[in-house]
């Protein structure tokens, strides 16, 4: 009955799939019963909007200091155990491809 998303600040793309998403889960003439679309707001670390991109950008270096404050405990301790497991060099992070890292 229920579709939860976050806000889109940074994909512009994104956000507006959102907006699609919302019209055709909640548009009541359509021949499938209504959706509630719910956004939520992103959560800010010094008034910058949280996204994972900033996270995978700092894990290829390896900077879990930097990671902190940005996820929960859960996930921090997870992504140290990943950092532990799997050292590498700081050059082989510099040279990770696009996906690994969310960078252009």
């Amino acid at each position: 009955t229920h579709r939860f998303v976050g806000t889109e600040p940074f994909c512009t793309v994104t956000a507006q799939y959102n907006l699609d998403m919302r019209f055709w889960l909640e548009t009541p003439t359509l021949p499938a019963p209504p959706i509630t679309l719910v956004e939520i707001e992103r959560l800010c670390f010094q008034e910058t909007p949280i996204s994972a991109s900033w996270v995978r950008k700092l894990l290829v270096k390896h900077d879990l200091t930097a990671i902190a404050p940005l996820v929960p405990d859960a996930t921090l301790r997870y992504l140290q155990g990943m950092v532990e497991r799997h050292p590498g060099s700081a050059a082989a992070r510099q040279k990770a491809p696009v996906l690994a890292t969310g960078e252009k």
